[in-house]
């Protein structure tokens, strides 16, 4: 009886000792980790935090990111800017100067091209900002503007940015309008108010003009 009661007794050590669970049968294993590459390809942790470069082939999604010192987007890639709201700049550069403080550049590497900014508005063309085009080739050093929508004109504001603060627009028909929202297009200058000739006592005509219409 009493080695029956021996027996119970050391198997109850075994059970209670951390000899049983880690030695004789291995160490426990851990839960995996959140980012587990066998159950999410391409997440390998941990994301570099050191000094070293780390390269990630695959998609990441972050929150709020705070880059402190240069960051560069190579190999002709895109980088995209998407923030939810119809009120916040989708991008924000910001800095602080004194005199004239260049916060954005847009080159070209190419010397025979040209370099531009592109804007469309759900538009079946697009608002056009750039240097040297649209062919440098025939512009070479010539900044230029465009509005490549059927109609569209180029807008002019001064002193705010509602419609009453308009004041040149040139139409898609290439009439320029001082002063007025609707420039008339059998002209290829309408103002609409005053015109002070200030350089010379008189106008002059070249032969080919057939006169001044008044309306």
């Amino acid at each position: 009886m009493s080695k029956y009661l021996s027996l119970v007794a050391l198997i109850a050590i075994l059970i209670s000792t951390p000899f049983w669970s880690t030695t004789a049968f291995g160490p426990v294993p851990t839960p995996a980790p959140a980012c587990d590459p066998a159950t999410y390809p391409g997440c390998n942790l941990p994301i570099n935090v050191g000094a070293k470069n780390q390269v990630k082939t695959g998609g990441l999604s972050i929150g709020p990111l705070v880059v402190d010192g240069n960051a560069v987007v190579k190999d002709k890639l895109v980088l995209g800017i998407y923030i939810p709201s119809a009120s916040t700049p989708k991008l924000y550069v910001q800095d602080t100067g004194t005199e004239f403080l260049s916060l954005a550049m847009f080159k070209n590497l190419n010397l025979t091209g040209a370099a531009g900014m592109q804007f469309n508005a759900g538009n079946t063309g697009n608002g056009l900002l750039g240097l040297n085009g649209p062919s440098r080739s025939i512009n070479p050093g010539q900044f230029f503007v465009a509005n490549t929508t059927a109609g569209g004109g180029i807008l002019f504001f001064a002193g705010g940015g509602t419609l009453t603060d308009e004041k040149m627009r040139l139409t898609s028909a290439g009439t320029l309008g001082l002063g007025t929202q609707s420039p008339n297009s059998i002209f290829k200058l309408d103002v609409a108010g005053p015109i002070g000739v200030r350089a010379k006592n008189y106008l002059e005509f070249k032969a080919d003009y057939l006169g001044i219409k008044l309306l």
